[in-house]
């Protein structure tokens, strides 16, 4: 990491919760038993090659999980999903490993990071920045910045990065609000090369069929009510797996206990 504290802007630590796209960042492992106050989100899809999911909201209190009646439809990676290599170490039959440029949402389990967006929005209670238009989240494999967010103007061999993501879109291509609003997912905390990089959950494109190059898109109004919703000192966690691998997990993980009926009830709705 380097020194120079003013180039990777999203290290911030609050009360013990890392939020940013950081080498510092711990993967979150295989829980066994979460804290009595804890959020977690779960994105769920019918299959791996699913290019759409239902978003659930839960809170663990007093060590039961609620789940909150409100879901909503996002889209993810246009290819579908691929496991992130950490936490689904045991081989799925041709089930890929996330890969720089795959077009897979990774899938498994993350700590979530700070949100982002265009405007001065500090009324958020979960931890913001506005982001700006020198500000670019780094998906070169070969760059020291990879996997995470800069200002270019404290970068002296910018020309050395091969491929880079604009965070004002909105500068780029006039009226984008891919990134009006947005969250980061801590996937690939430790920063290596060709794992993927840049995974956010963000806004949604005008279509509603449409896909993502890996993150995870929803309706502006949806994730407005998210942000409100997530409180930093819950810890909250984004979970992301097909339907079959979620019940399968779910006990040894000690996730919240979704039923088959309420899932494909939620579905058919959307």
């Amino acid at each position: 990491m380097m020194k120079t504290s003013r180039i990777v802007l999203v290290l911030v630590a609050i009360n013990g919760f890392i939020v940013g796209c950081t080498d510092q960042v711990k993967s979150v492992g295989t829980p066994l038993a979460w804290k009595q106050k804890q959020q977690m989100i779960i994105v769920l899809t019918q299959n791996w090659d699913s290019n759409q999911g239902v978003m659930f909201l839960n809170e663990n209190k007093n060590g039961k999980w609620v789940t909150f009646p409100e879901t909503f439809v996002v889209s993810l990676g246009k290819k579908g999903l691929a496991r992130d290599p950490y936490l689904l170490n045991k081989p799925i039959q041709k089930v890929a490993i996330k890969r720089e440029g795959d077009y897979r949402s990774p899938a498994g389990l993350f700590y979530l990071g700070e949100s982002f967006g265009y405007e001065n929005r500090r009324f958020f209670s979960y931890p913001y920045r506005m982001v700006g238009k020198n500000d670019y989240c780094i998906d070169d494999p070969g760059s020291e910045f990879y996997n995470k967010i800069i200002d270019i103007t404290y970068v002296k061999k910018i020309s050395f990065i091969k491929s880079k993501e604009p965070m004002r879109r909105d500068l780029i291509v006039e009226g984008d609000k891919q990134y009006k609003i947005g969250i980061f997912i801590q996937y690939n905390p430790y920063n290596l090369p060709y794992k993927g990089s840049c995974i956010f959950i963000h806004v949604k494109k005008n279509n509603i069929t449409s896909s993502t190059a890996g993150c995870t898109a929803m309706n502006e109004k949806d994730l407005n009510y998210l942000l409100y919703w997530l409180r930093a000192y819950y810890r909250p966690i984004y979970v992301l797996l097909p339907i079959s691998e979620y019940n399968s997990r779910k006990k040894n993980w000690n996730l919240p206990q979704l039923d088959d009926v309420t899932i494909k009830k939620k579905f058919i709705e959307k």
